[in-house]
């Protein structure tokens, strides 16, 4: 069972095309890159975590500043 999930999992890991939709590129200096771990790990966040919470949180901040607009 366990060797079928495994293979069945590969098979479709391969067959996966990568959708661009839902995959972000973004380039950071390596002061930045240490920046940014060092606070991830200080709130006990991934540094992909740690993305996702700034990001939301700035698009609460632009939509509040839109609003008042």
């Amino acid at each position: 069972m366990l060797l079928y999930i495994y293979i069945t999992s590969l098979i479709n890991t391969k067959m996966k095309e990568i959708n661009r939709d839902k995959h972000i590129q973004v380039r950071f200096t390596e002061p930045e890159i240490v920046k940014f771990k060092q606070v991830a790990k200080e709130n006990g966040l991934t540094l992909s975590g740690f993305a996702r919470y700034s990001m939301a949180r700035t698009s609460i901040i632009l939509r509040e500043i839109k609003k008042e607009l």
